[in-house]
């Protein structure tokens, strides 16, 4: 085995002889490597505490320095900031048009699903109430998301129908207990 000999090379940078390695030496490399952490990775302190004992941080509801400043600013001039807006709008501005009109009526993120369904006062009720969801699907009344909104609640509710039947079948082995020497 070679003994690699570091030597300066002609700007100054350290260089290193090339080394020849047996295949013993290689397999002690290679479980030396596997046990390393990969190249990239910077240890890292835990984070502790972000304040101090007795320290409840930023209150809730307040804002930051740049908001407030901006704020101020803009206090006393939003109707002609407004103005100003409308009149960029109003001379084929679309960004001022896009703003002005997300403003005026924001994206719907729900709304109300208007479907008759039979009343559900079990689980036995339940697939009655999934025929009719499907129903309103194939008839374009409800969209699938819709659809799947309403599962979700139809699952919650099963779960809570059987929640209920074991609660039930407690009391009544509780009582079987009771009466039982």
């Amino acid at each position: 085995m070679k003994i690699a000999r570091p030597r300066v090379g002609p700007q100054g940078y350290q260089l290193i002889s090339a080394v020849r390695v047996t295949s013993l030496e290689k397999e002690q490399q290679t479980v030396e490597d596997s046990t390393e952490k990969p190249r990239g990775s910077i240890p890292r302190k835990p984070r502790g505490r972000p304040f101090q004992p007795g320290n409840p941080g930023r209150p809730p509801g307040s804002k930051n320095k740049a908001t407030r400043l901006v704020q101020q600013l803009v206090e006393g001039q939003a109707e002609a900031l407004t103005r100003k807006a409308l009149e960029m709008a109003q001379a084929g501005d679309v960004a001022c048009l896009r703003l002005l009109l997300n403003i005026v009526s924001p994206a719907r993120k729900s709304q109300t699903i208007d479907i008759d369904i039979p009343p559900v006062k079990s689980a036995k009720d339940v697939p009655a109430l999934i025929k009719a969801i499907w129903c309103a699907v194939r008839d374009g009344r409800v969209t699938p998301e819709e659809a799947t909104a309403l599962g979700l609640l139809l699952e919650r509710s099963i779960q809570a129908f059987e929640a209920e039947e074991l609660r039930r079948q407690v009391e009544a082995l509780e009582q079987l207990e009771d009466v039982t020497p």
